[in-house]
């Protein structure tokens, strides 16, 4: 893997200056604790604030002249962007850049028929309920093999989460009708503590601190934020990960007078979970030559939402509680109040019992692909997929092996690729 030894990325907040015969200097020019805001006094003017804002962040990202789209999910948050872009239609604003008339949004969603954790049914109420026409894509395992070898082209690491391969499938069917921009929800789950460890984090330091009713509310809003599609946290380990590089490093610690759960949020959102969410997305875009904006990223919303109090954030036993107040104007209570959360998922098991796919996990044991990926326990990774199949496949031990398959995927593609040279 030569190809890739002495690549970093930059720290978040920074960029580099290049000159012949010098090392690269690395400079910060943004620092997220360095730009919180005075926010209202009364919590009804916050949540004010957060919609009149991210109204006007989705109007910005209206500004266009091609076809755009959006992403469009079950979930609140790109259902409240959605429904912001509905709210600039009604009133005129959805504003082309240059030539008259309003932006079309698109509507498209990725549907795992059958499945609990396909949204599809929800989408197409949403957009019934706005009377537009859903585009829905269905990703098929038939063609695993190829699909996961293009991906892992495209990514140029090992994609973690084996649903990437079906937003690349979005991406192109949304290319295909013609689309060239996307909006999407990014960001709020790691802002607003949408992932369960963030009320885990919080319950676990209110009882530390002998606070029962915050620990009581913190223990509530675990079902707002459950993953519906995990059935374990453990993932059995079928390689050496420290030959992939190294954890992100924490460049821009929180506040010193933050939360435990701020400071995990503040962690999550400035060198962990964001920056690998938007790093697989971008990539997964532009492979289809589509651009993807996301309003909940604007940085007036950002700084806003940072400078919050803690009961913003978790409250009444819902996480996300300032932008559910928010989208009770726009939305139905179903949205705003859906309990469990799918996040970045599909469904592996049932993928992985397809004879195709086991069949492309068993063609990488015989024609070496695996053994010849330095680091990789073959032997666990048999026998993984031997126990897996017999049982008819776990969400942990699929990820695990899929992990272990886009490691070994990474390493051939790559390595023919300097071979070729």
């Amino acid at each position: 893997m030569a190809t890739f030894r002495g690549i970093e990325s930059l720290p978040a907040g920074h960029y580099a200056t290049i000159r012949a015969d010098e090392a690269p200097r690395v400079e910060r020019w943004w620092r997220l604790t360095d730009h919180r805001i005075a926010v209202p006094r009364k919590r009804a003017d916050r949540v004010a604030l957060f919609r009149e804002t991210l109204l006007d962040a989705t109007r910005l990202r209206l500004r266009t002249d091609v076809d755009s789209a959006i992403s469009l999910s079950g979930g609140l948050d790109s259902s409240m962007i959605y429904a912001a872009y509905h709210q600039l239609l009604g009133t005129g604003r959805a504003e082309r850049a240059t030539t008259p008339g309003a932006t079309t949004l698109r509507p498209f969603t990725v549907a795992w028929p059958g499945d609990r954790i396909d949204e599809a049914p929800a989408a197409a109420a949403l957009a019934a309920h706005f009377g537009d026409p859903l585009t829905v894509v269905a990703p098929r395992p038939d063609d695993f093999a190829a699909l996961a070898r293009r991906v892992i082209w495209h990514q140029e690491t090992i994609p973690w989460n084996a649903a990437v391969l079906a937003y690349h499938l979005l991406y192109e069917a949304i290319a295909r009708h013609g689309a060239k921009v996307v909006l999407e929800g990014h960001g709020s789950d790691e802002m607003l503590a949408g992932y369960p460890q963030f009320s885990q984090i919080a319950y676990r330091d209110a009882v530390r601190h002998f606070r029962p009713f915050r620990a009581l509310q913190y223990r509530r809003s675990l079902a707002f934020a459950r993953n519906v599609a995990a059935d374990s946290p453990e993932r059995p380990r079928l390689f050496d990960e420290s030959f992939y590089g190294t954890p992100p490093m924490e460049v821009d610690p929180a506040p010193p007078d933050a939360s435990a759960m701020r400071r995990a949020l503040h962690r999550a959102w400035t060198s962990q979970v964001l920056p690998t969410i938007l790093r697989i997305f971008d990539r997964a875009s532009m492979a289809a030559s589509v651009e993807s904006r996301a309003p909940l990223l604007d940085w007036r919303l950002v700084t806003l939402v940072f400078s919050l109090p803690d009961d913003d954030i978790i409250r009444a036993g819902k996480t996300k509680w300032i932008q559910r107040e928010a989208a009770r104007a726009w939305l139905p209570r179903e949205v705003v109040d859906r309990r469990g959360k799918n996040g970045f998922a599909m469904p592996l098991p049932a993928w992985f019992r397809s004879p195709a796919v086991t069949s492309a996990l068993r063609e990488s044991l015989a024609d070496g692909t695996i053994a010849g990926a330095e680091g990789v326990d073959v032997g666990r990774f048999r026998k993984l997929l031997d126990d897996e199949v017999q049982r008819g496949f776990t969400y942990s031990g699929a990820t695990a092996l899929w992990q272990a398959y886009a490691y070994a995927q990474l390493r051939s593609v790559f390595a023919n690729m300097s071979r070729s040279r």
